[in-house]
């Protein structure tokens, strides 16, 4: 796409989120902060130093539960804008940014991780996250074909 078509692509979305509410506004740049801050955390840091954020977070006491809605507001963000970003952003990610999102809420989640063989043979790594058993960040044809990986403890990773 010639740079010319891509600016004014990129001013109509620009012009489209102005159009937005507020919040929808809000959620749209949290989101695009958190993508940031997984991509970079995946890319530069050292897996032993974020290695806590793939286990499940520890219960909290008063937990909220989200409305379907707010849900749908949350996944509708993440992949906006994870579709928009200018480096390809796979599962893992996203799930980490709609994960952080939540937890922020204090909505309870888990984020999975599986591993599958593809028909050629070719293994396939996949996360998704899950609230109130169902998949509602990275949902793809075929999910059960993925074998989950067991919660990594910290003390099995040393």
């Amino acid at each position: 796409m010639p740079a010319w078509s891509r600016l004014t692509a990129d001013l109509r979305r620009v012009a489209r989120l102005a159009e937005r509410s507020p919040r929808e506004r809000a959620l749209v740049v949290e989101a695009a902060l958190h993508l940031v801050a997984a991509k970079a955390m995946l890319r530069w840091v050292p897996f032993e130093r974020w290695r806590g954020a793939l286990q499940h977070a520890p219960e909290q006491r008063l937990r909220v539960t989200p409305g379907e809605r707010q849900l749908a507001q949350l996944v509708w963000a993440v992949n906006g804008v994870g579709a928009r970003f200018p480096e390809r952003l796979n599962c893992l990610p996203r799930a980490l940014a709609m994960r952080w999102m939540m937890q922020r809420r204090r909505w309870p989640n888990t984020l999975e991780l599986g591993v599958a063989r593809d028909p050629e043979g070719k293994f396939e790594a996949h996360a998704w996250l899950e609230h109130d058993g169902r998949v509602i960040m990275g949902l793809v044809p075929n999910l059960e074909r993925f074998v989950k990986l067991p919660e990594m403890a910290a003390a099995q990773l040393r």
